[in-house]
């Protein structure tokens, strides 16, 4: 069986493939022998054949998932040699083969022609930009799912100023939100601390002033960010998830030393410019430099909320700990 998953919608459309995956490893392959990922931006064409080519490991099933390769101009006369077996019927049916893309639009010929046979299948899937009462939809859903306590107002005011913007920045914004507020309700003043929060070189700017124990400059930027209406809880919250998503890029580069940053930044669903910025520091310092400061940042996070500490002190605290 044949499937294509494409469109400019990448957030969804990565979120289906990886449901899709999900489920067939629950059915058929618990053990994970017999589904395949590969991004042909990495692969040479024989390699991507040769998988295509094998059949099911002591399974009745196998999925191989190729992403990218009708993007990549390099596999342009490759994807003849496809076209010319599928039209053959020289693919075993023992296998499905799901292709992944980001775009609907393909420069070459045969990525046209192969696009045009795949998307005709039972199962391919268009995912393509959400409308306003879609995208209001799928905010709602996305809440619900995650149980996120939120008011009408900040509802309304989050969905009138995230329209247009993609899925991966406005989930990243519902990420960071109940991660702020945990189990409490979302207020509109609490969405528009993080929608009025611009992705800048503000928070890596503390992190790094913070880790080269330039106490003096930490205090104005953190006074400054209180002076500007931030709370310590909101500052502390912005602090973790930084340091976690150093944690994660690290993780990746561990597997996966060759990603792209725009993959990577869809792997984590950050914005690659937080990606980039990151990049330095996950250099820079060390795993377990990293885990111990995360550690002790969230034993603060616990101490602010279990006990009648004072947030600014305990960050305080923390700044001279470092």
């Amino acid at each position: 069986m044949f499937i294509i998953f494409y469109g400019q919608d990448t957030f969804r459309s990565l979120d289906f493939l990886n449901k899709t995956k999900k489920s067939f490893q629950e059915k058929r392959d618990p053990q994970n022998l017999n589904t395949i990922v590969l991004d042909a931006k990495n692969c040479e064409s024989n390699n991507i054949l040769e998988q295509m080519l094998s059949t099911p490991f002591l399974a009745e099933k196998r999925m191989l998932i190729i992403k990218n390769l009708l993007s990549e101009s390099e596999h342009k006369d490759f994807l003849k040699e496809i076209i010319k077996r599928i039209k053959n019927n020289n693919f075993s049916e023992k296998n499905d083969y799901i292709f992944w893309e980001e775009t609907d639009k393909f420069k070459t010929k045969n990525a046209k022609t192969l696009f045009d046979i795949l998307k005709k299948q039972t199962y391919s899937k268009f995912f393509d930009k959400l409308t306003n009462l879609e995208l209001k939809n799928w905010i709602k859903n996305n809440i619900k799912e995650n149980n996120i306590k939120i008011d009408n107002n900040a509802l309304n005011y989050l969905f009138i100023n995230t329209a247009g913007e993609d899925l991966w920045k406005i989930n990243s914004i519902l990420e960071q939100l109940h991660f702020y507020k945990k189990d409490e309700e979302l207020k509109k003043e609490d969405i528009k601390l993080f929608l009025e929060e611009k992705i800048d070189d503000n928070i890596f700017n503390l992190i790094d002033n913070i880790f080269s124990q330039n106490k003096n400059t930490v205090y104005k930027m953190i006074n400054k960010q209180y002076e500007q209406g931030k709370d310590s809880s909101y500052i502390l919250a912005m602090i973790i998830r930084q340091i976690r998503i150093f944690i994660k890029i690290q993780d990746i580069y561990e597997k996966e030393n060759n990603i792209d940053n725009n993959d990577l930044a869809k792997k984590i669903g950050e914005h690659p410019f937080v990606v980039k910025k990151s990049l330095n520091f996950t250099k820079k310092y060390t795993k377990k430099y990293l885990k111990n400061i995360y550690k002790k940042l969230l034993e603060i996070d616990i101490k602010t909320k279990t006990a009648s500490n004072n947030p600014k002190i305990l960050i305080d605290f923390f700044i001279n700990s470092i």
